[in-house]
């Protein structure tokens, strides 16, 4: 949400409101109207976002800043419960290493998650210690990586982004070769799926199929893909906006190119019933399936975990989204 509303300059009245001046002259008056017309909006973007059972809580607020203190209040706990919780973040953090048996892809996953979490409790965490925590913690058959990275490059400015791609290019070489998984899950939750899915090393990317249930449209098949970079709709109708002019074009994995016929947001609707925004989705309408990125939705925060054969998404406040 923080990335939305900074993305329509929204972001600095939600954190921290405005003032209501009583005695101001006809200049001053007419910014005010507009700061109020904007935080309305702001206001009208929370209470779109967040179920109605959680509605409820926020309905009598009449600020955005008054909305999201409540929202902040009710999920992240008071600065006692803030203050434990990231005490035992930044144990984990420095904790952290990389498994015998994991993949660099999930561990990269666990990295991001638990720094997202660790930001989104107010803690100043940089790139810089980011980068060097991960090489520092891999496994021994990463060394070349690690040896390669820190020779050619100044970690000061190596980003965590750029070391998560030089990883995911060598996979290929450290991992084992034509391993397969069989995923499958359930849910019995409005707004849950099922799917099932497999993994193969070699040069295909790992595919996961997995079924949504929207309140208010037909069943849609939605797949999780580490290769795109973006998420790819086929279907407008689950565009809450879209910008058409946003015109381009994508390469599929067999060098076809799809044309993009706008970009936009979409809201999908959890197991639990709570809506989730998707900012930057292009539109792809010769797409049979929808497509969501694994890397976008890391970078915006969500955490993507494989594990015991399952594969769980989980937003920064650790709630599960999905799970196949």
């Amino acid at each position: 949400m923080k990335t939305f509303f900074i993305s329509q300059g929204l972001w600095e009245l939600v954190e921290y409101g405005f003032v209501d001046l009583t005695d101001t002259n006809e200049e001053a008056d007419a910014r005010l109207k507009e700061t109020k017309q904007k935080d309305a909006k702001a206001l009208f973007f929370i209470q779109q976002a967040v179920h109605e059972t959680i509605f409820s809580r926020i309905a009598a607020a009449t600020t955005s800043l008054e909305a999201w203190q409540i929202l902040k209040k009710e999920f992240q706990g008071s600065s006692k419960v803030i203050t434990v919780k990231l005490q035992t973040y930044r144990h984990d953090f420095e904790t952290l290493s990389m498994k015998g048996n994991e993949s660099v892809q999930v561990y990269l996953s666990r990295v991001s998650s638990l720094v997202n979490q660790m930001k989104s409790y107010g803690e100043n965490i940089s790139e810089e210690i980011v980068v060097a925590k991960v090489l520092r913690s891999l496994t021994p058959k990463f060394k070349h990586i690690v040896a390669e990275i820190e020779e050619a490059h100044d970690l000061s400015y190596y980003s965590f982004d750029e070391l998560m791609k030089k990883a995911l290019q060598v996979k290929g070489e450290v991992e084992q070769k034509d391993t397969k998984e069989n995923f499958s899950g359930r849910s019995r939750h409005r707004g849950g799926f099922h799917g099932r899915g497999r993994e193969k090393t070699n040069e295909e990317s790992k595919l996961f199929m997995a079924l949504f249930y929207e309140k208010d449209a037909s069943n849609d098949v939605w797949f999780l893909d580490s290769g795109c970079s973006n998420h790819m709709f086929g279907t407008t109708s689950l565009f809450k906006e879209i910008d058409e002019s946003k015109k381009s074009e994508v390469t599929l994995r067999d060098n076809k190119k799809l044309k993009v016929e706008g970009k936009g947001i979409v809201s999908i609707t959890t197991s639990q019933g709570t809506a989730k925004i998707l900012q930057d989705v292009v539109f792809v309408p010769s797409l049979s399936h929808n497509l969501l990125s694994i890397r976008q939705l890391m970078f915006s925060g969500y955490s993507v975990l494989f594990d015991d054969g399952f594969c769980t998404i989980k937003d920064q406040t650790e709630q599960v989204i999905a799970k196949v």
